[in-house]
């Protein structure tokens, strides 16, 4: 419940890694098999597979405890993760927050938010909408892609306030431009380099020269109203930064800034509203390739055409490589923990094991206040209308240690036993 829009499936050249890496394990080294059973031969270790059988190598190491220990040990620590984790948690200052008399129920930052935090709960200001926002404490970690999708700025972060910080990089950006700047915008989301955009801003304005570079929390926080009041107070073209990861921190939320810039998601961007200047782009940033961002950056100021940056296509043999390399990592670590050698914890010294249970002959046991038979009451019988007895069968008590019978029959089984 906590994971929404979660990517069950890997994409293909993972899928086809996985498929052939537990193929090549299982032609090159099967699963292995120990040797025919000998009932009258003890086996002193066998193999066993470390993926499926740990409970058994622990109950044969351990005996007893060792199942237990394995079964709820296990289960116990990870129960207690949400619990360790939840007591090293910092004081909640950092999620979003609704003010009431902005949210006018349009519903656009519930259907953004990456982690299902946001929900419509009934009004209580009472004013005409039905319905107003509210944010879930628990599970809003403050990415800021609900801020970037209310328009009437309805939504906002304790440590990044959305009104406070547009008229600050307003002002610095009208600033810049008395003194003589071009004009050239770049918002870098802050989890880049996994959050380390925020504490490396020298780097940064290194990586772009000619920009007025300025750090958001996500690319999704930028409004597309503000992309156009920027425009429209003359600058001539606005370069979004974003993560390129498939796993970024803000999840999908961090694609929706393109969608709402070339009007495929709501709030949707206006070209009519930013004046002459309707030059915008969106670039992916690649930690492996940062050359990637300065050659997209420097093109956007040569051109100033409005698009986004289509990442490099990988080349067929980078691909079949990685897939090969990690198709063998993969034959690896399945080949490795299904050879776990297991000792039998029993005695190497034959033993003969034989045991019986010894019963008594039928007896029946009838309950008193039931009649034995018709017309022969019990002798603490009450009359139950001339209701037959029920009679219940059930064996002798019997000592089995001490009954003949048992001794005989032991005696003319070992005597069929064969001698040594």
């Amino acid at each position: 419940m906590r994971v929404s829009r979660a990517k069950l499936f890997p994409n293909w050249p993972t899928a086809l890694a996985l498929f052939s890496g537990l193929a090549l394990a299982a032609l090159i080294v099967p699963a292995p098999l120990d040797a025919k059973a000998q009932m009258a031969v003890k086996a002193t270790t066998f193999t066993v597979d470390a993926w499926y059988l740990t409970p058994l190598a622990l109950a044969l190491r351990f005996q007893h405890a060792g199942l237990w220990v394995a079964l709820f040990g296990t289960t116990a620590a990870v129960a207690a993760v949400p619990w360790i984790l939840g007591r090293r948690r910092a004081p909640a200052s950092y999620q979003a927050t609704v003010e009431q008399s902005r949210c006018h129920a349009c519903t656009q930052c519930v259907q953004d938010c990456p982690f299902d935090a946001i929900t419509m709960v009934a009004r209580t200001d009472g004013k005409r909408f039905a319905s107003q926002a509210s944010v879930d404490p628990a599970r809003c970690v403050g990415c800021g892609v609900c801020a970037g999708s209310c328009d009437s700025e309805g939504i906002l972060l304790p440590w990044f306030d959305t009104r406070r910080e547009e008229a600050r990089i307003a002002n610095e950006i009208a600033a810049a431009r008395s003194t003589g700047d071009s004009g050239w915008v770049a918002f870098v989301a802050g989890d880049n380099d996994g959050g380390l955009a925020l504490f490396a801003a020298a780097h940064w304005r290194e990586r772009l020269p000619g920009y007025q570079v300025h750090f958001v929390p996500t690319a999704s926080w930028v409004r597309p109203m503000f992309v156009e009041q920027l425009l429209k107070s003359g600058a001539q073209g606005i370069l979004i930064v974003h993560d390129a990861r498939a796993e970024a921190a803000a999840r999908d939320g961090n694609r929706w800034v393109l969608a709402r810039l070339t009007g495929e998601r709501k709030p949707v961007y206006r070209p009519e509203r930013a004046g002459a200047s309707t030059a915008w782009r969106v670039v992916d940033f690649d930690p492996a390739r940062p050359n990637d961002l300065q050659s997209a950056a420097g093109a956007f100021r040569t051109n100033g055409t409005s698009a986004a940056s289509t990442p490099r296509p990988r080349q067929p043999i980078f691909v079949a490589l990685a897939s090969a390399l990690l198709a063998l990592a993969i034959a690896l670590v399945t080949v490795g923990p299904s050879r776990l050698s297991v000792r039998n914890p029993a005695p190497d010294t034959p033993e003969f094991v034989f045991s019986f249970k010894a019963l008594g002959e039928f007896t029946e046991n009838t309950p008193p206040g039931r009649y034995r038979r018709c017309g022969q009451a019990h002798p603490h019988a009450r009359p139950v209308h001339g209701e037959a007895a029920s009679v219940r069968r059930d064996r002798a008590p019997h000592d089995r240690w001490r009954d003949p019978r048992a001794h005989l029959s032991l005696e003319r089984h070992l005597a069929r036993w064969p001698g040594p």
